[in-house]
């Protein structure tokens, strides 16, 4: 199950941790970056794609 993350720039996992950025070694998405628990990797803690959240992010700040 996964841990469910609202719009935006994830700052924090659910477990406290603060999120880092990394790169993404796979041949699906190389060199793509991405937020991740600064703690934990897995299934319950933060995982999202940096564009995917800045996009959020500016149509959330697009709406205040």
């Amino acid at each position: 199950m996964e841990m469910e993350i609202g719009p935006g720039i994830p700052r924090k996992c659910q477990c406290g941790a603060l999120t880092i950025v990394l790169k993404s070694k796979t041949t699906q998405n190389p060199g793509r970056k991405f937020y991740q628990c600064g703690a934990i990797s897995g299934p319950n803690h933060v995982f999202k794609w940096l564009d995917e959240a800045h996009l959020e992010e500016f149509d959330v700040l697009a709406k205040k």
